[in-house]
């Protein structure tokens, strides 16, 4: 499946809440289990 999450923040790239550590760890944790993610954060 290929899914796309849209965020204001991921670690390490940007990170100043949790919400960076969420999007990290979910985005890692789908791509282990075979699918193919990516992580779309604004300029």
């Amino acid at each position: 499946m290929y899914i796309a999450m849209i965020a204001s923040e991921c670690a390490p790239v940007s990170k100043v809440g949790g919400l960076a550590d969420v999007v990290d760890g979910l985005s890692r944790e789908l791509a282990r289990k075979g699918h193919k993610v990516d992580v779309i954060l604004p300029y």
